[in-house]
């Protein structure tokens, strides 16, 4: 495999099967994990701070943007909110 989808963290639309996981276990994948690791499940702009706050790097969003009027917009916002919290250095 080439990454990690973790989760559904919260409730979703996309996977209505899916019990929530929650956000306890995110620093242990990120400590523990090989591979790059994105965060899925219902993450939107009112919890994606939480789940940074808890050790994302990556998210994956899906119906937020699905619905937003401007994609790019969101999509922009997302990336400038992932970049601020975990800086690259090069």
């Amino acid at each position: 495999p080439d990454y990690i989808g973790f989760g559904p963290l919260f409730a979703t639309p996309t996977k209505p099967d899916y019990i929530p996981i929650g956000l306890a276990q995110i620093a242990q994948v990120r400590q523990e994990a090989t591979l790059p690791f994105f965060c899925i499940g219902g993450i939107k702009r009112d919890n994606v701070d939480t789940v940074i706050a808890h050790g994302a790097v990556g998210v994956v969003v899906v119906s937020e943007i699905l619905q937003a009027p401007d994609i790019r917009a969101i999509c922009a916002w997302y990336r400038e909110k992932l970049l601020a919290a975990n800086p690259v250095s090069h």
